[in-house]
């Protein structure tokens, strides 16, 4: 079991039904990029609280997408031109407003996926009728986000080991040959280990995707109360 899907079955919240935990997350994700993110830290802040995800997976996550996203954003501020790079006015203020953006949309998103197994969310997609291929594309990226991380730290270790770490340039190789293989060796194990469970059984037949809970009408109506405040609070300030 990688480290997301246990912290996801070990959190406070993980037997609350999946359809409150979607319209709350996803719903604050989607606020993030439709108004003020700021504003939308703040109800996802007293999530986190609430959650209580493990530090020590979601902080390191959280802040590799930052630094991904950071990395992209300098295109916003230089521009590639036939007179060389050039900068971009107001280009440094827009990328920090995007960046922002960004890391309260992966927020969100992250404290569903660390407070939601897979089986509950395999559950709900079947109960709401999600097409099979969907629910098949939806497994094998989420056992590549578990597979991209755990392999990050296994191969970091590797090339420590072999004094990869002993000096600044030695360090920066390795990192740059990490980053080069990291995704397609994460995205093979995902796939292999998706193989090998459909060999056992359809994984739309397994016995633990099938427990459901619920939602809870009241706790729907109380959570869509809460983006409608935060999406007419956003647009206001």
């Amino acid at each position: 079991m990688f480290e997301l899907e246990a912290a996801a079955a070990s959190s406070p919240i993980s037997r609350v039904p999946t359809a409150e935990k979607m319209l709350l997350f996803v719903g604050l994700t989607v606020c993030a990029v439709a108004v003020n993110p700021t504003v939308v830290a703040v109800p996802l802040i007293i999530s986190f609280f609430w959650a209580k995800p493990p530090l020590k997976l979601y902080l390191p996550i959280l802040g590799f997408n930052a630094v991904f996203v950071g990395v992209g954003m300098l295109a916003l501020v230089w521009n590639l031109t036939s007179h060389g790079i050039v900068y971009v006015p107001g280009g440094a203020t827009h990328a920090v407003s995007v960046w922002w953006r960004c890391v309260v949309a992966a927020s969100g998103t992250l404290l569903f996926a660390c407070t939601t197994p897979l089986s509950d969310i395999i559950s709900w997609a079947r109960r709401v009728h999600v097409p099979v291929s969907l629910t098949y594309v939806v497994q094998i990226i989420y056992r590549m986000v578990g597979a991209l991380w755990q392999t990050a730290v296994n191969m970091r270790d590797a090339t420590a080991q072999r004094l990869s770490e002993r000096t600044f340039s030695t360090r920066v190789h390795s990192t740059g040959l990490i980053g080069a293989s990291l995704f397609v060796v994460a995205f093979m194990r995902a796939r292999s280990m998706q193989e090998a469970l459909e060999l056992r059984a359809d994984p739309l037949d397994i016995k633990t995707f099938h427990s459901y809970a619920p939602a809870r009408p009241k706790n729907l109506l109380l959570i869509g109360l809460l983006l409608v405040a935060v999406i007419v609070v956003g647009v206001i300030v």
